[in-house]
This record gives structure tokens, C-alpha cells and sequence, in this order.
């Protein structure tokens, strides 16, 4: 796998750290879209509940924008040389469609296919975060099931799963 495509001088990609919890909510618009995005906690809109849940996710990288956070991006459940998962991933709303997503989704599938060797990288998002789902399949991931999810409020939800392998990711570069 080639490296990812040169960065913007301005963004820089490293670990999260305890100083930039304070960001994480100007990342999502509203409560509703906080749910969309860390839909696995508990309780998606208290920032306690989405502490734990990037606790328990490895290489969670924050992307800075003129020393300023502007996106949020993690992998999971990681199998070295197997395959794992990529999630949560949040840009700043008005950052959003100017590739910083598209950036930082790179940053950790090189993390994944370099660091870690894994064959296959996965994701599940809720069927009505359609911007994720657009974006993954710009990326080239492609779906291959859905689930159902009780939600933190009691509601029933799809999670769709889309999956890429290293080769695809080599074909689209």
C-alpha cells in the first residue's frame, strides 16, 4: 500500500489527549447527531459516556487544523493481521466535504494496514448517518450486512457493516 496522499500543510494528525475532550462536542451540530456518531455509549450525549467509549479504542487520532481539534478518528477491536474496525469518525461541521474526513480515514487505514497488517478494516454505522455511509463508500468500503441495534433511547435502529481489504485500497489509489 502506497503511502497516503501528501497532507495539507496545516493538518496534522496525532493521539488524543486528555486536554482535547474539551473539543469533542463542537465536533457534532446537536444531540441528535452526537447519537449518529457515538451511537455504541451508553449515553451518546454525556461526555462521560464518550470518554469510556474512546477509552476503549486503540490509535484514537485527533486532527488538528492551525493548532485547533477539527476531527476525531479511532480503531477498535483490532486482530493484528486479521482485521479490526474503524470508529467513531467526526469532522467539524464546517470543515465537513473538504476532505478532512477523507484524510484522516486514510491516517488510520495506513495505521491499520502498516502497523498493524490487518487483511481487513470494518465499520457499522447507523443506517441514518448517511453522510458516514457516503463516505466509507467513497473510500471504498463496501457493505456487507446489517444488524439490528436497541438503541440508548429504546429505539430499534440498522447498523450497517462495510468492510475493506488492502487490495482494494491499493486499486483505488
Amino acid at each position: 500500500m502506497a503511502n497516503p496522499r501528501p497532507k495539507r500543510q496545516t493538518l496534522s494528525f496525532r493521539p488524543l489527549q486528555e486536554s482535547d475532550f474539551a473539543a469533542l462536542p463542537r465536533l457534532t451540530v446537536d444531540e441528535a447527531e452526537a447519537a449518529l456518531v457515538y451511537w455504541e455509549c451508553s449515553e451518546p450525549g454525556k461526555a462521560s459516556a464518550v470518554r469510556d467509549l474512546l477509552r476503549s479504542r486503540q490509535d484514537v487520532t485527533v486532527a488538528e487544523l492551525q493548532g485547533r481539534v477539527v476531527a476525531l478518528g479511532a480503531l477498535y477491536e483490532v486482530e493484528e493481521s486479521r482485521q479490526g474496525y474503524l470508529g467513531p469518525l467526526v469532522v467539524d461541521p464546517d470543515l465537513r466535504n473538504h476532505g478532512v474526513g477523507s484524510e484522516l480515514m486514510e491516517h488510520l487505514l495506513y495505521i491499520a494496514f502498516r502497523k498493524y497488517r490487518l487483511r481487513e478494516v470494518r465499520v457499522r454505522l447507523l443506517g441514518e448517518n448517511e453522510d458516514g455511509i457516503m463516505l466509507c463508500s467513497e473510500m471504498g468500503f463496501l457493505p456487507y450486512s446489517n444488524e439490528e441495534h436497541l438503541g440508548f433511547d429504546g429505539r430499534r435502529h440498522v447498523v450497517v457493516q462495510m468492510r475493506i481489504n488492502r487490495k482494494q485500497l491499493e486499486d483505488l489509489d
